[in-house]
């Protein structure tokens, strides 16, 4: 049985794709790796997944020397704060307080000031390209 649904798992990876006849299975439980519980389908198996990923996964590369990009996913407005925007950051690096330019909002360029970061309910200092980011901006609204 196993192995019938390997096999199908390969080929679902093939049609998208992916390499399905030479990617990894690793068969485990992380539930049995966070209770301790049969070693050999828990932490030992989370362990071949771990270096799994390590020698089959390449990092992409992350163009944080260019300027500051980032498209916009979604928008809420903030009472008496401004606009938070999120989307993932395509290149560049933001910082708090810097300036950013939000292009084809109403066809005109509208300049703004970012004075909050933060992804996935995590204060941040600063974003680089590849990250998943709400960016807050100073006086202006999602409208």
């Amino acid at each position: 049985m196993h192995e019938l649904v390997e096999m199908e798992v390969r080929e679902l990876l093939a049609d998208y794709d992916y390499d399905g006849d030479n990617c990894p299975m690793i068969k485990g439980s992380a539930l049995s790796a966070l209770n301790g519980t049969d070693k050999e389908l828990g932490y030992d198996a989370m362990e071949e997944l771990i270096a799994a990923m390590d020698s089959h996964i390449v990092e992409p590369v992350r163009e944080i020397k260019k300027d500051f990009l980032m498209s916009i996913d979604g928008s809420v407005n903030v009472s008496g704060r401004g606009c938070v925007v999120t989307g993932t950051i395509e290149q560049g690096t933001i910082k708090l307080n810097d300036d950013v330019h939000l292009i084809g909002v109403r066809r005109k360029h509208t300049s703004t000031t970012c004075t909050g970061l933060e992804t996935f309910h995590k204060t941040l200092e600063c974003g680089e390209a590849g990250d998943t980011i709400g960016v807050l901006l100073r006086g202006v609204t999602k409208e």
